[in-house]
This record gives structure tokens, C-alpha cells and sequence, in this order.
């Protein structure tokens, strides 16, 4: 008779049980966790011990930032999944994301911002402002930015190209002399060289403090806040 650990969700505490069969997909010796009605095998976490994955990373756009340590080339692909919190009335606001070299004029920057009674995303690659035609919301989208192409949730917008910026790229602010921090979620960022994946980050807190930030899986590094104020987060991710 196989036996399994399972979280009991009425005692909310982690117990053995007999169970023959197991249900369909499940080994001997699964953890298994309640999810919206039914058992299922609890998956081995990304991250090392010490961290905590959690749905999302926020910022409220008063100062706190993420230095990836890596610069833009004209052969960098970003993949970033990224919300903006769109503030009421009628006000301007920059929310910007990435890097801009003022000497060179280029840059790789992802976008939310109200001006002249306009709220708008917009994208620039190089030298390059590409406006996206779609509403400004405050759902989850993913921008997916390259040499040549420029996508949003999928569907190309721009065909402009990348320069060699040489500034790192920041998340939630611009890393110029003017930072204009944003206020948003960041769920995902996937930044290539070529073929090769540069920085795949995750979402996360230190367990032992709860500094929250991002954790890259190919470098191993916990990027926390450079600025100032601290991050919010969304749920564990179990």
C-alpha cells in the first residue's frame, strides 16, 4: 500500500495517509496540497531554501529600483511580463523600465505615461519611441523587445533597431539622470544574449528577513531593491 505526505486542508498541518490507489498522476511519496477541490503533487521549488517564489514584485513608484548588472547590446532580447499601477485623474505620469545613454541618444525602455491628456504604453528601441495602440489597463502584459522587432502580448508593434547602450538596465525606474520610477508588478523578465539566456528572474523573498526582489536562476543572485522605500509582493507561490 503506497503512502503519501499530504496537507490536510481542515488541519492545515502536513500528515501521512494510506491511500490505494493514489490518485491518477501521483507517485508514492508526493507531497501532495489542496488545490480548488482536489490533491495535487506540490512542485519542487526553483529556488534555493532560503528564498520564497511569490506571484509578483511591486513597486509604488517612489524610489525603489532593480540594477540587473548587465548592459544593453544590439544582439539583447527582453521578455518581461509587467503591469502599471495607472494613477486616477488627469495628471502626467513616466513610468519607465530599462536604460538610456544621453551622449549615445539610445536606449531600450518599456513604458506607461499620461501626457497632454494621453495615457498611452510606448517602447523605445534605440533611438526609436514606438506608441502601442492598445488601452492603458492595470492587467498584466508582456513586452518583448529586440533588434528588429517589438512585441506586445505577442503582436508586433515596431520594427526599430537596438544600439549598444552600455548602461545597465533597471526595472521599475530608467537608469538615466532622470530615473522616472514606476509604479507596477513585475511577474516575469527573461533577458537573452543571442540564443543564450542572460538573466531569468523570479520573483521572490528571503525567508529570513523578507528582503523581496528578484532571483536569478542562471547567475544564482538575489537582486534587491537599489533605491529607497521597500517592494510589495504578491502570494507564495507554492
Amino acid at each position: 500500500m503506497a503512502r503519501s505526505k499530504y496537507n490536510n486542508p481542515t488541519t492545515q498541518r502536513w500528515e501521512y495517509a494510506d491511500r490505494n490507489p493514489l490518485p491518477t498522476g501521483l507517485d508514492a511519496g508526493d507531497i501532495l496540497v489542496w488545490n480548488n477541490g482536489a490533491w495535487v503533487a506540490k512542485q519542487p521549488s526553483r529556488l534555493p531554501s532560503a528564498y520564497q517564489e511569490v506571484e509578483w514584485i511591486g513597486s509604488d513608484g517612489t524610489g525603489q529600483y532593480i540594477n540587473l548588472e548587465i548592459d544593453v547590446t544590439q544582439n539583447t532580447k527582453v521578455i518581461v511580463e509587467q503591469s502599471f499601477d495607472v494613477p486616477s485623474g488627469t495628471g502626467n505620469f513616466f513610468y519607465f523600465n530599462g536604460t538610456h545613454n544621453e551622449s549615445a541618444d539610445n536606449s531600450l525602455i518599456w513604458a506607461c505615461n499620461r501626457e497632454n491628456g494621453s495615457t498611452l504604453y510606448r517602447v523605445r528601441a534605440g533611438n526609436t519611441w514606438s506608441i502601442i495602440s492598445a488601452t492603458v489597463d492595470s492587467n498584466f502584459h508582456t513586452f518583448e523587445i529586440e533588434n528588429g522587432s517589438q512585441k506586445f502580448d505577442g503582436t508586433q508593434f515596431s520594427t526599430a533597431s537596438l544600439a549598444n547602450v552600455g548602461n545597465h538596465i533597471w526595472l521599475f525606474a530608467r537608469n538615466s539622470t532622470i530615473p522616472n520610477y514606476s509604479a507596477g508588478k513585475i511577474k516575469s523578465f527573461i533577458l537573452y544574449r543571442g540564443s543564450f539566456p542572460r538573466r531569468y528572474l523570479v520573483p521572490c523573498y528571503l525567508k529570513y528577513d523578507g528582503s523581496i526582489g528578484l532571483y536569478d536562476l542562471i547567475t544564482s543572485n538575489f537582486y534587491g531593491n537599489a533605491g529607497t522605500g521597500t517592494f510589495t509582493k504578491g502570494a507564495d507561490v507554492n
